[in-house]
């Protein structure tokens, strides 16, 4: 059962490496000022989606799934688990998503030789919020089992 932890490690790990190299390669500038923020702190949406997604969990997911399921905690933790998972694809795949259209971008400005494509770095704020609710089911079940 710890084993299956390294799926969503590894996923949680993209934020640190590849997100940030992903975000070094476009435009950081807030709207259209000359303001830039680092790449790094954009994993700041991800504590900010934890926070949406733990109140959204405990008082609309776990009281719906309670109807269909009979279990006292709407899911089970291994289910938890599991569908936290299965959300960490979702956001593997919107990162891939978002690269295939910064490269497509890049080869339709030819901006080869530019450092940013000019694309706006909080389009990675989608797969950042993905991370964040696969996060709560994840640990959320993984706390429970363990336990």
């Amino acid at each position: 059962m710890w084993v299956t932890g390294i799926i969503i490690s590894t996923v949680y790990g993209q934020m640190s490496n590849l997100f940030v190299l992903q975000g070094g390669y476009m435009d950081t500038r807030v709207g259209q000022s000359n303001i830039k923020i680092p790449e790094a702190s954009l994993s700041l949406f991800d504590t900010l989606s934890v926070i949406f997604w733990v109140p959204v969990y405990d008082r609309i997911i776990i009281r719906t799934t309670r109807k269909f399921t009979g279990h006292k905690n709407g899911l089970t933790q291994l289910q938890r688990i599991g569908t936290g998972l299965l959300i960490s694809i979702f956001a593997m795949v919107s990162a891939a998503i978002l690269e295939y259209v910064r490269l497509d971008i890049v080869k339709k400005h030819n901006s080869y030789s530019m450092k940013a494509a000019p694309i706006s770095v909080f389009w990675q704020v989608t797969q950042y919020f993905i991370i964040g609710c696969a996060e709560v089911f994840t640990y959320i079940g993984q706390l429970e089992f363990f336990y």
